[in-house]
This record gives C-alpha cells, sequence and structure tokens, in this order.
C-alpha cells in the first residue's frame, strides 16, 4: 500500500495552526472593542459629572453676581451675570447631548426647568425691577433665592451621586476589560506559540531526521559501503525516499556482482 503523503498532514497541521491562530485574533479583537466601548462610557460618565459641576458652579456664579447687584446697585454685577445667563442654555444643552440614560435625561430635565424658573420668575425680574430694595423687601428676596437655590443645589444632587456611582461601576468594567484583554493576547501568544513548536518538532522528527539519515547513508555508499541501508520509516514523500534508496543500493550491488562475475568469466576463459 502507498504511504499516504507527507504532504496532506502538513497542509493539515499549518491549516489548523491558521484556525487556531485566527480564533485568537478574534477574541483578541473582541476584546479591544469591549475596552474601547468601555473606556468611552467612563469618559462620557466623566465628561457629564464636569459638565453638571460646571453648570451648578454658573448658577451660583449668577445668584452671587445678582445680590451683589442688588446690595449695590452697581450695574458692573450686571455684565457678568448677562454672560453667564446666555451661556447657560448652552451648558445645559451640551448636558443633555451627554446623557444616554433615560433616568438622567429626566433629571436633567427637572435641572433645566428648575434653572428656568429660577431666572424667569427669580432673578431676571428683579435685574429688570433694578434699583436698590428696602430691607424689608430685600429680606424677602434673599430668603426667596436662599430657598430656589437650595432647590436647585438638590436638584444637581440628585444627578451627581448617580453618575458617580455609574462612573466607578463603568471604570470597574473598563479595569475587568482591560484584564480580559491581557488575559486573552497572553493566552494567545501561548496558543499560538505551542502549536508553533509542535509543527516544528514534528517536521524535525519527520521530516529533517529522515532526509538526514538517507544524507549520510548517500555518502557511506560514495565511499564503497554498498550494504548501506536506511529504515523506510516516516510518511508519504519521506518513507517513499527512504524505500527508493534502498532500492537504489540493491540495484547497484546487483549490477556490481554481475559485473564481478563477467570479470571473474573473462578472466578464465
Amino acid at each position: 500500500m502507498r504511504p499516504r503523503s507527507l504532504t496532506g498532514h502538513v497542509v493539515a497541521l499549518f491549516g489548523a495552526l491558521t484556525l487556531l491562530i485566527v480564533a485568537v485574533l478574534v477574541a483578541l479583537l473582541a476584546s479591544v472593542l469591549n475596552l474601547r466601548d468601555s473606556d468611552r462610557t467612563v469618559r462620557r460618565s466623566s465628561n457629564l459629572l464636569a459638565m453638571s459641576y460646571a453648570d451648578e458652579r454658573t448658577v451660583v456664579d449668577l445668584d452671587t453676581q445678582l445680590r451683589g447687584f442688588l446690595l449695590t446697585d452697581q450695574a458692573s454685577f450686571l455684565s457678568p451675570y448677562h454672560r453667564d445667563e446666555a451661556a447657560l442654555p448652552g451648558e445645559l444643552a451640551q448636558l443633555r447631548r451627554l446623557a444616554d440614560d433615560p433616568t438622567e435625561q429626566a433629571r436633567i430635565r427637572q435641572i433645566t426647568q428648575a434653572v428656568d424658573g429660577y431666572i424667569g420668575a427669580y432673578s431676571d425680574p428683579l435685574v429688570n425691577a433694578g434699583g436698590r430694595l428696602s430691607k424689608a423687601v430685600q429680606a424677602r428676596v434673599t430668603a426667596r433665592g436662599e430657598a430656589l437655590l437650595a432647590a436647585l443645589h438638590n436638584t444637581f444632587g440628585a444627578l451627581d451621586p448617580r453618575i458617580l456611582g455609574l462612573s466607578e461601576k463603568q471604570r470597574r468594567d473598563a479595569n475587568d476589560a482591560a484584564s480580559l484583554a491581557i488575559l486573552v493576547a497572553a493566552l494567545g501568544l501561548g496558543v499560538a506559540v505551542l502549536p508553533l513548536l509542535g509543527v516544528g518538532i514534528y517536521l524535525i522528527r519527520r521530516v529533517l531526521r529522515p532526509v538526514r539519515r538517507v544524507a549520510t547513508a548517500a555518502e557511506h555508499l560514495a565511499g564503497g559501503e554498498l550494504d548501506t541501508r536506511v529504515p523506510e520509516r516516516g510518511h508519504g514523500e519521506v518513507a517513499r525516499l527512504g524505500h527508493s534508496f534502498n532500492e537504489m543500493v540493491a540495484s547497484i550491488q546487483e549490477r556490481d556482482a554481475a559485473l564481478i562475475g563477467t570479470q571473474r568469466e573473462l578472466a578464465e576463459a
């Protein structure tokens, strides 16, 4: 029976190795994409929290400038007041864009309504009225402003702990994704190296060693050792190489024996 081809074995080995490496790369790519998504989520939460703090700070500055104007009747307080008032809609719109959670969006709508109510029903009417207020009116206005500002702080405060909690969870998820990516890369390296070593060992044992034996036997044959033989082991082409070498040596021996016989007959004649 003809030995099975060694080419088929080698192709099968490299095909399996290729599939294995592709699977490892796909797993690594999935881990990297997961890590990237986690990083984006963490950055979104951080930006949302920073924007929330900035909006709250703008409202506090607005109230501070309003009080300065009411206490001193100096128009210099109105310039930064109007600047912050003009900036607030854009800042709140950016806050809404950063929110992708329904709960966050609902709380940001509450913040927007509270800020609009503070400006429309409290601060702007006072600025438009102008002039100093009597002590009694000023006390009432101050008390109302403090109550509105405290309500705004509470509205912002309802959003911030949620963002902090989500941010912490997302950071843990990002760390887990990074650890998974590192683990997949390490396992992928090991999975890729071990089969390569296996293929190398297989080729050395099944191809290089038999070929080296045939090369050594050929040197002995060239030196006149006609009884040289090689083991006919291996698969496919390697086995046929050993078999063909032994048949060649046997044929040389037969011709050599025939030649010696012919020479002897001629010598006796």
